[in-house]
């Protein structure tokens, strides 16, 4: 691989971590709108996705530094997450 493919690993992973990062931002905007015992802070008070998907591409970025494929990976398997469904929104949804 050439150095142009390889720096393209590690800012797919820079973007990814930073909408990780705009979405936790968003959602504390939304709950301090809203308060504490809002709606919006009760769905959302244990987001375990957000937390995962975070880590994943934080240390993804370090790994790309070490093996670029690893930065792929890492965009694959945090974009994957969200595939999962939340189940404390769907209850919601239902009742």
């Amino acid at each position: 691989m050439n150095k142009n493919r390889l720096e393209a690993f590690s800012d797919g992973v820079l973007v990814m971590l930073l909408a990780a990062l705009a979405y936790w931002l968003l959602n504390k905007m939304l709950i301090n709108a809203n308060g504490r015992d809002s709606l919006v802070a009760r769905l959302t008070h244990h987001d375990w996705k957000l937390y995962v998907y975070t880590s994943i591409f934080t240390i993804g970025l370090v790994m790309t530094l070490i093996q670029p494929l690893s930065g792929l990976l890492s965009v694959i398997i945090g974009n994957l997450i969200w595939f999962w469904p939340n189940k404390t929104i769907e209850r919601h949804i239902v009742n």
